[in-house]
C-alpha cells in the first residue's frame, strides 16, 4: 500500500536543475556568456506553472510562485544581457513565451516593447502596447505603467515612415468610408486629444466639457463582458 523511490536509479528532476542553474548563474565570478548560457538554459528548462494538475493544493502554490519568480527574473536578466548585444529576435522569442507564462508582468511587455524599438518596429511595439492596455483594462481595470506608456511615446516619435511623404501622412489619417458612431481610444489618446481641445477652446474662448458615462447592470452590478 506504499510506495518507495529507487535511489539505485539515476534520476535527473527539472526544477533541481532549474535551482542549480539559478545558483550559478548569480556568481560573481562569471563573465557575460557565462552568466547569458545559465540563464538560457532556466528559460529552456521552464515549461509552465509547477504541477498545474496539482494547482490547487496547498503545498503546490508557494512553489509555483518560486519557480516562475525564478524564471521571470531569468527572462528579464538574459534579455537585458541580449540586448546589449542587438539580438533583438531572440528577445523577442523570449519575451513573448514569458508573456504566455503570465501576460500580467508588466516588464516583460515593456522589455518586448523595447525590442521592438530597437528593431525599428515600430508599428509592431505601438500596437503591442494598444493591446497590453487593453488587456490591464478589461482585466485588471489599470492602466500599463509609466515605463510603458514612456515606451509608446517613444515608439511614436520614432516612427518615422509616415514622414517621408505627405501622401502617405494623408492616407493613414483618412477614415474608412463606413464612419459610424463616435471614435474609440485608449486612455493616452484620449488625454492628447483632450488637451488638443482645451488650448483651441482657451485660444478662442469657447468652453468645453467633459462627462463620464459608467453602463452597469441592475443594482450597479458589473456587466458580463459579452454583454458590454
Amino acid at each position: 500500500g506504499a510506495y518507495v523511490w529507487n535511489q539505485e536509479l539515476p534520476c535527473a528532476i527539472d526544477v533541481d536543475q532549474l535551482e542549480e542553474e539559478y545558483k550559478a548563474a548569480l556568481q560573481k565570478n562569471l563573465n557575460q556568456d557565462e552568466v547569458l548560457g545559465h540563464y538560457k538554459k532556466i528559460i529552456d528548462l521552464y515549461k509552465g506553472n509547477f504541477m498545474p494538475q496539482s494547482s490547487f493544493k496547498e503545498w503546490v502554490v508557494p512553489l509555483t510562485v518560486y519557480y516562475q519568480r525564478i524564471y521571470m527574473e531569468s527572462v528579464a536578466a538574459c534579455c537585458e544581457i541580449l540586448l546589449e548585444k542587438k539580438d533583438y529576435k531572440a528577445v523577442e522569442e523570449i519575451c513573448r513565451r514569458a508573456i504566455v507564462v503570465d501576460p500580467f508582468v508588466e516588464m516583460n511587455h515593456a522589455i518586448l516593447i523595447r525590442t521592438l524599438i530597437g528593431s525599428k518596429n515600430h508599428d509592431k511595439a505601438i500596437e503591442h502596447y494598444n493591446y497590453v492596455n487593453k488587456l490591464f483594462y478589461d482585466e485588471l481595470a489599470v492602466r500599463p505603467s509609466d515605463l510603458i506608456t514612456k515606451l509608446y511615446h517613444e515608439a511614436i516619435n520614432k516612427n518615422t515612415m509616415l514622414e517621408q511623404d505627405i501622401a502617405l501622412i494623408k492616407d493613414d489619417l483618412k477614415e474608412s468610408d463606413d464612419i459610424r458612431g463616435a471614435v474609440y481610444c485608449n486612455y493616452e489618446e484620449f488625454k492628447m486629444i483632450y488637451q488638443l481641445e482645451a488650448r483651441a477652446a482657451l485660444r478662442s474662448g469657447k468652453s468645453i466639457f467633459i462627462a463620464l458615462l459608467t453602463v452597469t447592470g441592475r443594482h450597479k452590478k458589473e456587466l458580463a463582458k459579452g454583454n458590454l
